[in-house]
Formats: structure tokens, sequence, C-alpha cells
């Protein structure tokens, strides 16, 4: 028997939002909120052969341990396809589906309107581009995506030129001074954390870790522009140099104190050899003191 860890995950097959439906009936209807009606799907037990995280050497679903490493083996489901992956891995060795993606409970009846974080009493609009759901506030402008989805508009900017197109043409507000600097996640009202795209970009946006970031009015136009002048690439540079700065840094510090040591320990080999008896005078002491530590 193969034994499923965790919450039981599953996407929806229009906007690939991800629902929890732990403990949910096979065979229920579900309506997400870009509107698509789908029903949890039942799933028997199965056998499959997984590659271990560890080592990569092949396992069985059912085994508790690599037989190679010794590594612990649990398995789990591919949201998208419902394929058996080995838990822990990224992306499902089936369909190449990011495995990792958070995912928000599943709501009984009909989904409840999430709430502008910016606006407070403003509801979102979901919106579906072509399998990609974006959730838009038309008071103030902003808008929320998945981690999925942002990361997605990232890795092939190009392709998703048309998408970027049609949220530019979606009606802009004229901007107003925000009045909270920290703002709550849509998804589960923790309060998001506040930090520079990138490092660099000089785009503020407000991320809740486990579930997406909120972008204000024109601040995910201006990211991508960021992007596509090579933003990114530049912030690598930077980062890799200031890696490669703390290392030297390290390296220097590493080698000051060696010859401090170097120098303090021939500075006692130097009164030993002028004194055996060690019945040394204050002066003589003071010296000493002086040498080892200034």
């Amino acid at each position: 028997m193969v034994t499923i860890i965790g919450r039981v995950i599953i996407a929806c097959p229009a906007c690939n939002r991800r629902f929890d439906v732990s403990g949910r009936a096979p065979g229920m209807e579900a309506r997400c909120r870009c509107g698509h009606r789908f029903r949890i799907p039942d799933v028997a037990p199965e056998a499959a052969t997984l590659a271990c995280n560890s080592c990569g050497a092949a396992v069985s679903s059912s085994a508790t341990m690599c037989t190679y490493c010794g590594s612990p083996v649990a398995v789990q489901r591919c949201p998208r396809c419902l394929g058996l992956v080995v838990a822990g891995a990224r992306f499902c060795q089936h369909c190449g589906e990011n495995v990792e993606a958070s995912a928000i409970p599943l709501e009984d009846g009909e989904p409840k309107s999430t709430r502008c974080p910016r606006c407070a009493s403003q509801q979102l609009e979901a919106l579906l581009f072509d399998g990609v759901a974006i959730d838009h506030c038309r008071a103030c402008g902003g808008l929320w995506l998945d981690h999925r989805v942002f990361a997605q508009l990232q890795r092939n900017e190009a392709a998703n030129a048309p998408l970027m197109l049609r949220l530019s043409a979606l009606p802009r507000p004229e901007p107003t001074a925000h009045d909270k600097a920290y703002i709550p996640c849509p998804e589960c009202g923790s309060l998001m954390n506040r930090r520079n795209f990138a490092g660099c970009s000089g785009v503020l946006v407000d991320e809740c870790r486990a579930h997406g970031v909120w972008f204000d009015a024109g601040e995910l136009a201006t990211i991508m522009q960021f992007i596509r002048d090579g933003g990114l690439d530049r912030a690598r540079a930077k980062r890799e140099q200031r890696d490669y700065e703390r290392r030297q840094l390290h390296r220097l510090g590493s080698e000051l104190d060696k010859t401090r040591d170097r120098r303090r320990a021939a500075a006692v080999d130097t009164y030993r050899k002028s004194d055996p008896v060690t019945e040394w005078s204050l002066e003589a002491a003071a010296h000493l003191i002086a040498d080892l530590f200034y």
C-alpha cells in the first residue's frame, strides 16, 4: 500500500490555483475563484518507481527508506497530474509542475470574495488570462499574484508579453498616498513583509512567504520593465560581487589573525630566551604586554 504524506493538494484545471482538499470526499464539486467548477478526483493507491531526493537512486513508492543511501522516503501527489512524487521534490517528474507552490483551503459552497489588502473594504476581482489567475482591485488598481504565477512571469517575460498588455488595459485609478506601511495577506490575513524587489529595483512589494505578492497600481509593469532592461542580471552580478568581497575580507581577516598569533608567539619566545628563570621585572612584563596586544 502506498502511503501519501501531508495535505492533499489539487490544482484548478482552468487557472492552476492550488487548493487544500484534505478530508474532502472524492466527487465533491468545488468552484474556484476564477469561476471554473471541478470535482475532487478519487485517486486509487498505485505503485510507482521514483528517484531518491538524496542520491537519485530508483526507489519504490511503497518503500520507507532508500536501499542505496539509507535516506527516508515518503511520497506525495502532484496537484496537477496527481502522479506520485517523492516528498520534498520541487517538480513533478511526470508533468514538470512545481509541487512546492502554496495552497489555500477549499471553501464550502461558493468561494468567498477576497478583500483588497490596500483598500480593506473593496473586493478583489478574480481574472483569468490564458490559464493564469490574477486578482485585481478596481478601486486602487492593485494586483495579487501567487508565487507560482509571479515566478512564471519572471522566467519567460517575452512569452507573457500579451498578458502584460492585457493587464495594462485594466482600469487604473488616480494614485493615492498609502496610509498603511504593512498590509495583510489576502489569503491568510498575516501582515506581509515589504522588500525592495531584487534588492535594487526601487520597487517595494508586499510579500506573504506562504501565498503570494501584492503589487500596487503600476508596480508590476515597472518590475517587468526592470527585468526587460536586464535588472535581474545586474542584481545577480551585485550579489556575486558582494559575496566575493565578503570572502576576501574573511580571508584577509584570517591572515591577519595568523600574523598576530605568530608575533605573539615570537615575543613570548624572545623573552623566555632572554630570561630562562622567567623572573621578569615589571618593566620587562610591560614590554611583553605591549608587544602582545599593541
